[in-house]
């Protein structure tokens, strides 16, 4: 297998998001809009994954608080609706922004497809953030099935 690494002075498209005081971004290739949670929206809890009404169906939300380990907090009153492939999920952030071009900083070692992150870059205030891996956080929400019982033989 060959290293891959990004060259210097590669950009990206990306949506800065924040989430319990610190700024991400979002690969916005992966971005499809960004809905403000009313008092009218209702989130439900179906087969252990949160869910709302989007597009005429039940789609997955994923918690980036919760993704990222940190305490909840009701501030999370913004989703950024992501598409992979044919698949439409929101992710619950505190705030997001308008996308801007990033500089990706390089890399010398390829990002596994399960890591939270895949890249830093380099947004156009001067600040380096870290770009969500948006399949990562969308099997965060998948609810692994209950390990069967396993007997050792004797």
């Amino acid at each position: 297998m060959f290293a891959q690494f990004t060259l210097p002075h590669e950009t990206l498209q990306v949506c800065p998001v924040e989430c319990a005081g610190a700024v991400y971004a979002l690969p916005e290739d992966d971005v499809v809009g960004v809905l403000t949670l009313d008092k009218d929206c209702t989130l439900e809890e179906l087969g252990g994954v949160l869910s709302t009404w989007m597009d005429d169906r039940h789609r997955p939300l994923i918690s980036l608080r919760e993704a990222l380990c940190q305490p909840a907090h009701p501030t999370e009153n913004v989703v950024v609706v992501l598409r992979i492939g044919t698949q439409l999920f929101g992710l619950l952030v505190d705030q997001a922004h308008q996308p801007s071009r990033a500089v990706v900083h390089p890399t010398l070692e390829p990002v596994m497809a399960l890591a939270t992150f895949c890249h830093i870059v380099r947004l156009e205030d001067g600040t380096d953030v870290p770009v969500l891996n948006t399949i990562g956080l969308a099997l965060s929400a998948q609810h692994p099935e209950p390990a069967l019982a396993l007997r050792l033989a004797a």
